[in-house]
């Protein structure tokens, strides 16, 4: 255990002054990632689609780029394709964030420029180990001591595992009120959202949302709910109208049940 520490440590300390574009077309990644990423002192930029990709590369040296290569708007892979074919980042290296991958996806990576890759739910130990394998060695000769992590505190039959944030947030509770409140923002937009797409029968866009909404969900430990959103994803895939209007209701019931669970929280550490 003390030897994953210190590898932990060691790998933090690689990234900080690291130069990092990040490639994300969802908000609640877009700032967890960035978040992450300065915590260990790495310094960031984030774009939403190629177009922006491509013009902060063409003004600015990064020495790694994160690409999400399942974005919705833009394929993920045409935006590494297009970095490679330009002139002056060929060679750029990049690291792939994704939800699923098999065999094929490896192989065509490799094949177009892709170093390594990324699951999502993001978890911030894989990402501070995927990123410092390849960025270049920054670190400056110190003591090398850091604090001690403090414990989480321990959370019992709640929707929400709290020290999952916690966890992945350095216990920083600025961070983790701040992604707490976002994914209530964005899961009761998403809801609003789902109860237009029920109104109009639109079963395709009902999986959308809840694929949009299951990884983020995981992240803040909302476990839970995350079942419930894949649930809703197969129930569309599998064009099963009511399985997904039996889904809608339990979703809402315990998007309530987070919302008073997360407020109580950060109301209580206000007192």
């Amino acid at each position: 255990m003390i030897q994953q520490v210190d590898e932990l440590e060691a790998d933090q300390a690689r990234i900080k002054n690291a130069r990092i574009l990040v490639v994300e077309g969802d908000p609640f990644d877009q700032l967890m990632i960035q978040d992450l990423l300065c915590l260990v002192g790495a310094v960031t930029a984030v774009v939403s689609n190629k177009r922006e990709a491509l013009e902060r590369l063409a003004i600015e040296q990064f020495d790694l780029v994160l690409i999400d290569v399942r974005m919705a708007v833009r394929d993920g892979i045409e935006t590494v394709c297009r970095i490679q074919e330009k002139r002056g980042f060929s060679g750029q290296r990049m690291i792939a964030m994704t939800d699923t991958i098999v065999p094929q996806d490896r192989k065509q990576w490799s094949i177009i420029g892709i170093d390594d890759f990324i699951f999502k739910p993001i978890n911030p130990d894989q990402l501070y180990l995927t990123v410092a394998k390849w960025v270049p060695d920054k670190t400056i000769t110190q003591d090398g001591r850091r604090s001690k992590k403090i414990e989480a505190p321990i959370e019992h039959s709640q929707p929400v595992d709290i020290s999952a944030m916690h966890r992945m947030f350095h216990n920083n509770a600025v961070l983790v009120r701040k992604f707490g409140l976002k994914f209530i923002e964005i899961a009761n937009s998403a809801l609003a959202e789902m109860q237009i797409a029920q109104v109009k029968n639109d079963l395709p866009m009902l999986g959308r949302l809840g694929h949009k909404l299951k990884s983020s969900a995981r992240t803040i430990g909302a476990a839970s709910f995350a079942d419930l959103c894949e649930s809703l994803e197969k129930a569309a895939v599998n064009n099963d109208r009511f399985g997904a209007e039996l889904l809608l209701p339990k979703i809402t019931t315990l998007l309530e049940q987070i919302t008073q669970q997360l407020e109580r929280e950060f109301n209580e550490r206000d007192e």
